[in-house]
């Protein structure tokens, strides 16, 4: 019965186990793969020993239990595989040899730091031990020569200049005891911070030494997570969802960031196309504003022309004033001698009262040219001005164009385009305008030459005309009086309108200025959503490259599980087998026994002091093997708690983790938060941009309000330059009457008929329309220009 107990349990001695010998510690250096492989081989044999040696003593155990119930005792089947990183010299080589290659670095260099520390310690020596070699020889000849001037006061030339050479050399001498000091001291210093950087270097090795000591430590102490692997599998699977909804989000943001750089490099390329057609706009608008510029100067030519004619008129006014208070006194002295030339004298009365009255249409007539020309200097003076505050606000406009340039989109450009066209046909008009006036400004300049040929015909017959004469001097003077008035209002109002135009244009700065204001925070604001977005780009890469180390840390744990499953299988199939067998074995024990127990009943009284025997030494080996399963039930108590020790840690690892995964969590939170953010500084950059189109609405609107006002200024310029060149042929007429009727009051004087004299008198008469009245003439004229 005792031959057949250790077969019951079912196991060999330990020589049957396979047990390695005990593993020294690595002597291996790490720069050799092939001994540290060998060695984590033998550890990983060992560490398969013991796995195999605890699950034989569980059974053992069990079987032990089954037996004994009293002694039964709970032991969970907790496994102690490694983490692979601990495990597997492929992870953990590189690590060590890593730690060693820095451990060899360090040390190199504080060898080399030594070395250079003795070097200059040697050179620091040598530096003291040749200033003290100096300063001796300093002392010495200074002795020397104190000796010397004791022993010889009366010292000739010669030792006055051997002394100036030895304090020559004295200072020299100096000089380099100072530089060597010098040397010394920085010297010291170099030394001082060569010492704190080999503390330095001893601290890092040191405390590269004593991590290389806790990873020894804790490759010896990691235990096994393998029991939390489905947890750590469902964290990994939550975190994943979590991730991919998070990739999500950041994928939408992506795409949502790219739509708005696909419509910012639109807006750019559409704000180049609108830069180029305004630089033309600008270049059409500087050509126009050019060529009006130079209409003007010719306006104000002519304008001065006229002027000089008005004051060549006014001389000639006086002058014939002058004429006709000598000709009334010639009157006066000849009134005795023309009695009988009274009926001429009446006639001649009557032919000067129509003279009067024709001049009187004149003067008013030179009088409404003046009022014209005033006019037309005023509108050319306000076109000017029209046209500087046309060109400042084309100026504010595009600066606003400039600066709110990239809030423009594809409706801006075809409402450029339109806008483009009609300022060109506008601009093909100012041309054919321009034409017009200068063809007008041609016949003004033709029609002034023959005017002031017509004047020097007409001095002749202003010359004698007396009383006709003074009566238009006063009603000129008058009229000169009323122009000086209305020349007073107009520069009244052209003093205000400047005003206005000033306080327009301090409008349109201010406007400037604050566009400019507007544009640098739509700019600031366009950088902080480019450096959200940017932000939000790395924090997404943060989180793949998160994401890839947990699913390459899943995979490996899924690996490292299958590996377990697999020996855990093999394991229980090889423990299923040996408890066949055992239970075959125990089997037949069982039917030897009972033979045998048929025998000792049969030889009983043969038997009894055997059996007695047998029981007492039965007695003894149960107590034996009591005592040893005690040791193996404490021994086994104390591996449950190191392995509910190592899952309490392992617990805590997981906390860790979860702890990381709610840092995820809220990272994910943040992230959709200025996610968020960035959606509304979107929406702001929108509706700015909206206003801005707005504005651009409104400006366009007022351009070609402007562009309209500019267009019925030219046509007004038109229109007066019409009415006079039409008050300028009038004139002409009228003098050309008033110096015919002149010359034939002249001839009839001189008693002289028409009818006999040939020439251009005739050629006059005849070339004069027949039945035309001047005064209808004159009307119809002026009805013509109202």
């Amino acid at each position: 019965m005792a031959s057949g107990l250790r077969p019951a349990v079912g196991f060999a001695p330990e020589s049957d186990l396979g047990a390695p010998r005990d593993v020294p510690p690595s002597n291996v250096p790490l720069d050799d793969p092939g001994g540290v492989r060998r060695h984590v081989h033998q550890l990983e044999s060992q560490k398969e020993f013991l796995r195999t040696y605890a699950a034989r003593l569980e059974a053992e155990l069990r079987a032990y239990q089954t037996r004994f119930p009293d002694l039964t005792v709970a032991v969970d089947n907790d496994s102690d595989d490694l983490p692979p990183w601990i495990a597997n010299a492929e992870y953990l080589s590189p690590l060590l040899l890593a730690y060693d290659a820095q451990i060899a670095q360090a040390d190199a260099l504080a060898a080399d730091l030594k070395r250079e520390l003795l070097a200059v310690k040697d050179d620091a020596k040598k530096m003291a031990k040749r200033n003290e070699e100096l300063e001796n020889e300093l002392e010495h000849h200074i002795g020397k020569l104190l000796r010397r001037f004791d022993a010889d006061s009366n010292w000739s030339g010669a030792d006055g200049e051997e002394v100036g050479e030895l304090n020559q050399r004295c200072a020299l001498l100096g000089d380099e005891n100072q530089m060597l000091r010098a040397q010394e001291a920085e010297t010291r210093r170099e030394l001082d911070d060569a010492r704190v950087d080999v503390r330095d270097r001893d601290d890092l090795i040191m405390g590269l030494r004593n991590e290389v000591a806790d990873l020894q430590a804790t490759c010896a102490k990691v235990p096994d997570l393998s029991a939390q692997v489905d947890a750590l599998e469902q964290e990994l699977t939550m975190t994943r969802s979590q991730t991919e909804t998070a990739l999500g989000h950041m994928k939408s943001a992506q795409e949502q960031l790219l739509t708005t750089q696909v419509e910012l490099q639109a807006r750019a390329r559409d704000a180049d196309q609108f830069r180029q057609l305004l630089s033309e706009h600008d270049a059409d608008s500087e050509r126009c504003i050019a060529e009006l510029r130079a209409e003007l100067v010719r306006l104000n030519q002519m304008y001065t022309s006229a002027a000089g004619r008005v004051s060549d008129l006014e001389r000639q006014l006086q002058d014939s004033t002058e004429r006709e208070r000598v000709f009334s006194r010639d009157v006066q002295v000849k009134q005795a001698d023309l009695h009988g030339m009274l009926a001429t004298i009446e006639s001649l009365e009557k032919t000067m009262q129509d003279l009067q009255k024709t001049n009187a249409t004149i003067g008013a007539e030179l009088t409404s040219a003046k009022s014209d020309l005033e006019d037309a200097r005023l509108a050319r003076d306000e076109a000017v001005h029209r046209a500087d505050g046309l060109a400042k606000q084309k100026q504010s406009l595009e600066d606003r164009m400039d600066l709110e340039i990239t809030s423009y989109r594809d409706d801006a450009n075809a409402a450029t385009a339109k806008a483009l066209e009609t300022s060109r046909a506008k601009l093909d008009a100012m041309h054919a305008e321009l034409r017009d006036l200068e063809l007008a400004r041609t016949s003004a300049e033709n029609a002034k030459a023959k005017a002031e040929r017509d004047a020097k015909s007409a001095r002749a017959a202003y010359d004698e005309l007396r009383a006709t004469a003074a009566a238009q001097q006063e009603r000129d003077a008058d009229a000169l009086n009323d122009a000086r008035t209305q020349i007073v209002r107009l520069e009244t109002q052209l003093d205000m309108s400047r005003d206005a135009a000033r306080s327009a244009v301090t409008h349109l700065q201010e406007k400037a200025v604050e566009s400019a204001k507007e544009r640098h925070e739509y700019d600031s604001k366009l950088a902080e959503i480019v450096k959200a977005t940017q932000d939000v780009r790395d924090e997404a890469e943060s989180l793949r490259d998160r994401n890839g180390r947990l699913e390459r840390d899943l995979r490996e744990a899924r690996v490292e599980f299958e590996c377990e499953a697999r020996r855990r299988d093999a394991m229980e199939s090889d423990l299923q087998e040996q408890c066949r067998v055992v239970q075959r074995s125990s089997e037949r024990e069982i039917a030897t026994l009972q033979d045998r127990v048929r025998e000792v009943v049969a030889i009983q009284e043969k038997a009894d002091a055997r059996a007695i025997q047998l029981e007492r030494d039965y007695d003894e080996r149960i107590e034996m093997m009591q005592d040893s399963h005690r040791n193996s039930i404490v021994q086994m108590q104390r591996a449950v708690r190191d392995a509910r020790d190592d899952a309490t840690r392992a617990s805590t690892r997981v906390q860790q983790l979860e702890a990381k995964l709610a840092s995820v969590c809220a990272q994910r939170d943040d992230l959709r938060a200025s996610l968020e953010r960035s959606e509304q500084l979107v929406e702001e950059v929108r509706a700015a941009m909206a206003a801005a189109d707005q504005r651009f609405a409104e400006e366009s609107i007022r351009y070609s309000t402007a562009i309209d006002e500019q267009a019925s200024l030219k046509r007004k310029c038109k229109d007066l330059q019409y009415a006079l060149d039409k008050a300028e042929l009038d004139l002409k007429r009228e003098q050309r009457m008033a110096e015919k009727n002149a010359r034939r009051i002249e001839l009839q004087c001189l008693g002289i008929d028409l009818k006999k004299v040939p020439g251009r008198y005739d050629q006059a008469a005849k070339n004069e329309p027949v039945g035309v009245d001047p005064g209808k003439t004159r009307n119809a004229a002026r009805n013509t220009d109202g």
